[in-house]
């Protein structure tokens, strides 16, 4: 996620856009509400040469507000072989969920 602070906090055009969107999708299942961040953009993804959408402050403060999320989620890293993990688990009668973890000391 380091790559995200690169970005502009106003995107040149929809190529732009869809970089850094294509960024943040990455860490998307790590961000809650992301469909929240995301709403704004969709008319300038959906425009074309006869529909131009104009870049406005509501989406300069939602590049602001996804860059401020992705530099505050948790670090991912592959463990080492040394690494002792953890599986942390949890499940209902209509889901599961589990998450491998490095144990802390």
């Amino acid at each position: 996620m380091e790559k995200i602070r690169y970005f502009s906090d106003v995107l040149k055009d929809k190529k732009h856009l869809q970089s850094f969107l294509g960024v943040v999708n990455f860490a998307g299942i790590l961000i809650k509400d992301l469909a929240k961040y995301r709403k704004d953009f969709r008319p300038l993804l959906k425009e074309t040469e006869s529909s131009k959408c104009k870049w406005k402050e509501i989406h300069t403060q939602r590049v602001c507000e996804l860059k401020q999320v992705c530099s505050n989620l948790p670090k991912l890293a592959i463990p080492q072989d040394e690494d002792e993990l953890v599986v942390y688990t949890d499940a209902n009668d209509y889901q599961w969920a589990a998450v491998l973890m490095k144990k802390t000391t």
